[in-house]
């Protein structure tokens, strides 16, 4: 007991030696208030990171979850993306028509073998377009990172 046979068989198909279990990663939570007008990625209010660490090269880190925010002024898009190892990664459009009415995006991405294995800090980001984004208290980030393999 407690030990990992090299094979698994399972009727009469075996199946190959498995890799102990990839990481998941979770953060619930909620941005600071705030606000941008930068068509480039900024930090999100808070800011709001996590600490992942990547085991392997070689698997990609599927990124789940949902974000929110509201505009004031011109209807316009936010993007929402995720700073790891120096380079933004873009992981959700939200496009708004109403203004000052909170909208919440799920999202599903993947990061596919882009990031080498090792300890990150995961930063949320936000650019936009069309006037300012706001986030203030009634806003969430629920973010859900897990390693696997890509294709």
């Amino acid at each position: 007991m407690g030990i990992i046979p090299s094979k698994y068989e399972i009727g009469r198909v075996t199946f190959p030696d498995i890799a102990a279990p990839l990481k998941t990663y979770f953060f619930n939570g909620a941005p600071g208030t705030g606000s941008t007008s930068s068509a480039t990625f900024v930090d999100l209010p808070g800011p709001i990171d996590k600490a992942i660490v990547k085991r392997e090269t070689a698997t990609a880190l599927f990124v789940s979850g949902t974000f929110s925010a509201f505009k004031t002024t011109a209807a316009g898009l936010i993007d929402f993306g995720l700073l790891i190892g120096g380079v933004d990664y873009f992981i959700a459009r939200l496009f708004f028509n109403t203004l000052s009415a909170h909208a919440h995006i799920p999202f599903n991405a993947v990061i596919a073998n882009a990031v080498t294995a090792g300890p990150y800090t995961a930063r949320v980001r936000w650019r936009v377009t069309g006037g300012p984004a706001n986030t203030d208290a009634n806003d969430v980030v629920h973010i859900r990172f897990e390693e696997g393999y890509w294709g």
